[in-house]
């Protein structure tokens, strides 16, 4: 049944309350950040919620009242998607749109969360090589950033003032990302092959949740750029984390994209740089480089936890 525009449900004054929807590297690191500022928080994961339902998230606010809601959830194996683009679309581009609505009725706000992944990194023939800004114009090349385009015009377009975060390959200690497969691989020895021709801004998961926990009140309805500073190639990327956790005998080899043959073509570039956080008067996010080192002294510090016991 469609959801019928109405008035946003009234509620009773009470504690600021926050929904984060997704139990993946954001979801967790946003209710940890959120929660050490002592605001009631709840997380739905995938078991407790299933973006192909995306309907029953009405029943959630049926029973308890939320003030802002945190979309995190998504389909994000970028080459599994160019084979199951039906699917992608349903999760990443229809149930954000439904979801947004669910949010404009009982007036909770909305954030989110979207990718760098609706650039394609070239300006015509060219690669680009400057930063894009949130007016930038977005062209995906893969069926996910296809999808997730589609779920920001779906989540703005419920005309609640909400908030599109678009950010750039999150990683977190512990969490299932580039630079945990990199240590990984290193530590059992052999060579490593790693692209040098995709620019990006790897985020700190960490970094990203706790300026969102400080700040969210001042972000701005609209598309907000929100991705560690300055940009790095993988293979960058790939050479400081090693570096940092002290791995020195990695034999990494430097490749390109069209060799390593993955189905999902990548933005050449996809560094996000920000017009709207200097409006706001507002700080951006540390460097990519600071967010590795802070990746690499919380996997030391699991590392020793885990001899110590």
């Amino acid at each position: 049944m469609p959801f019928q525009d109405s008035a946003p449900i009234s509620r009773k004054p009470r504690a600021t309350r926050h929904l984060v929807i997704g139990a993946g590297q954001i979801g967790k690191a946003l209710e940890s950040e959120l929660a050490e500022l002592r605001y009631p928080v709840r997380m739905l994961t995938r078991a407790e919620f299933d973006l192909e339902r995306p309907a029953a998230l009405e029943s959630v606010f049926g029973g308890e009242e939320f003030d802002y809601v945190w979309l995190t959830a998504a389909e994000t194996r970028v080459d599994w998607c160019e084979d199951n683009a039906e699917y992608t679309a349903k999760v990443n581009a229809f149930a954000p749109g439904v979801i947004a609505k669910i949010c404009a009725k009982y007036g909770a706000k909305l954030f989110f969360f979207s990718t760098d992944y609706v650039f394609s990194g070239m300006e015509g023939a060219e690669i680009r090589g400057v930063p894009y800004l949130e007016s930038s114009r977005p062209s995906p090349v893969s069926v996910y950033g296809e999808a997730k385009l589609k779920g920001e015009s779906a989540v703005l377009g419920a005309g609640m003032g909400f908030t599109v975060v678009r950010t750039s390959g999150v990683f977190v200690a512990g969490g299932r990302n580039f630079f945990e497969s990199v240590a990984n691989k290193a530590k059992s020895g052999g060579d490593l092959k790693i692209v040098g021709d995709q620019v990006i801004s790897p985020t700190n998961a960490i970094h990203l949740a706790s300026w969102l926990a400080a700040r969210y009140r001042e972000l701005p309805g609209g598309i907000v750029h929100l991705a560690a500073a300055g940009g790095c190639s993988w293979f960058e990327a790939a050479r400081a984390a090693l570096g940092f956790i002290g791995i020195k005998g990695a034999n990494l080899l430097e490749t390109t994209s069209a060799e390593l043959g993955r189905k999902a073509k990548r933005p050449a570039y996809s560094v996000l740089g920000s017009e709207v956080l200097p409006k706001c008067g507002l700080p951006g996010l540390p460097s990519w480089l600071e967010g590795v080192a802070a990746w690499a002294s919380a996997v030391a510090e699991t590392d020793g936890d885990e001899q110590r016991e």
